[in-house]
């Protein structure tokens, strides 16, 4: 049993104080994790909190490594990234910096010396038992599946500190140069999302934000990406799915398939509805089936302008994002229609440079991008099976009628039972007048 400091946690902790422009729950939690007996409990406990980049500073979203590091490229061992430390190469830039709006995660060095990142979770959730399901699998099996492992919990009272390595944001920052280093991103995004749903995890909030790369440096401001560039040309680079704060873990035994929550539960939030799967007033919905249309979306979003180079993204991203979502990819198979068109392909198509990416104007959205233009014929009649079908006119219609501000629940409830009863009035006035 640890001897030393006893911690509590004195300020409010719930997602919905979220609210980035009240700093008042910034101050707080940074008053916590900066306090000296907060840093004192880590010290106990083999970690040395971060400091903030400006002493005292109960707003500071800006932290630097409190203890010395060895101030040049280092190459790290999973699951601990690789970080360039080198001096300043500008005024603005600060080794090693680490940045965070929320102060809901803290940064450390561990008694090696090694970097890790440290969030505060309340316990009993689902997020804190994602945490310790992910904590007792085999850091092979995350590193092969690309979820960032959990090393430790620490409980303390009605909350526990998980402890994660510190990777780096910003993976598309710079650009992916080649074919193969992009299709890296999404294999391992891919792999990630497929882990989680075998294990009936929703995550929730598939976004960018939310994928990290095994490499960082200052994460505030740094024009030298050097080694991020380098690691990728020589196949290093890695990426994996973090943050389950709108996460949630199931019944393994419960059919995805055929999982369906209210469109009003506390869980319809986080990412949602980015591919318009209920833009009809729909009173359910499908997670699993709807952070697949996320992901799509993201690699639409982000990569719409390379399908002229690699047509078969084309029908990949329409079975990510199609508005017949019983039709829709599974995260699995999705991952093996992937992993089947990247086996096929050269040497010489995955070392292509990738074209600059357009933006501007910014990407069109997902579903008004005509992705099957430069799709040679040939091609678009071998994947005709898998092309996005039009809208039906019953599909525009209630679009159209659900994107006004006014119709919100219960109304949308009544409407669409109203709507539901017409085909059986209209079946009954044939049925009078043939009579």
């Amino acid at each position: 049993m640890q001897n030393g400091p006893t911690l509590r946690i004195n300020f409010s902790y719930n997602l919905d104080d979220d609210d980035l422009g009240d700093d008042r729950y910034v101050i707080e939690r940074n008053a916590f994790w900066n306090s000296q007996n907060t840093i004192d409990w880590f010290q106990k406990r083999g970690y040395t909190l971060y400091k903030p980049e400006y002493q005292d500073d109960c707003l500071s979203r800006t932290f630097v490594p409190r203890l010395p590091f060895v101030e040049d490229i280092h190459e790290g061992e999973y699951p601990y990234a690789a970080y360039d430390g080198r001096p300043a190469l500008s005024d603005e830039t600060v080794p090693l910096r680490a940045h965070e709006s929320r102060g809901k995660v803290a940064f450390a060095q561990d008694s090696r010396n090694r970097h890790v990142a440290i969030k505060l979770v309340r316990l009993k959730t689902d997020e804190h038992h994602i945490a310790e399901f992910l904590k007792t699998q085999p850091l092979e099996l995350l590193k092969e599946n690309c979820v960032l492992p959990v090393l430790d919990i620490l409980p303390i009272d009605d909350f526990c500190f998980v402890v994660m390595p510190r990777w780096g944001p910003g993976i598309i920052s710079p650009e992916h140069r080649t074919i193969k280093e992009m299709l890296q991103m999404m294999h391992d995004a891919l792999k990630g999302l497929a882990f989680l749903h075998r294990h009936n995890i929703i995550h929730g909030d598939i976004k960018l934000d939310n994928l990290l790369e095994d490499d960082f440096r200052d994460s505030f401001y740094s024009p030298d990406t050097g080694l991020r560039v380098r690691r990728r040309a020589a196949g290093h680079a890695r990426y994996a799915i973090f943050d389950f704060d709108y996460s949630r873990k199931i019944p393994q035994e419960i059919d995805r398939r055929n999982y369906w929550v209210s469109v009003q539960s506390r869980y319809a939030c986080g990412t949602f509805n980015l591919t318009k799967d209920y833009a009809q007033g729909e009173l359910e919905y499908n997670p699993f089936i709807t952070e697949v249309g996320n992901l799509g979306v993201l690699f639409s979003t982000y990569f719409q302008h390379v399908i002229p180079y690699l047509p078969v993204l084309a029908p990949f991203i329409d079975m990510l994002t199609t508005h017949k979502i019983h039709q829709r990819f599974t995260a699995s198979e999705a991952l093996e229609f992937f992993e089947n068109f990247y086996a096929d392909l050269s040497e010489e198509e995955l070392g292509k440079y990738l074209p600059a990416w357009d933006t501007a104007p910014y990407p069109r959205p997902y579903y008004d991008c005509d992705r099957w233009a430069s799709v040679p014929p040939h091609l678009a009649k071998k994947w005709a099976i898998y092309r996005e079908p039009p809208l039906s006119l019953k599909t525009r219609l209630l679009r159209k009628l659900f994107e006004h501000d006014w119709l919100y629940y219960p109304k949308v409830i009544l409407l669409r039972q109203f709507l539901a009863k017409i085909p059986k009035i209209w079946r009954a006035a044939i049925c009078l007048v043939s009579s």
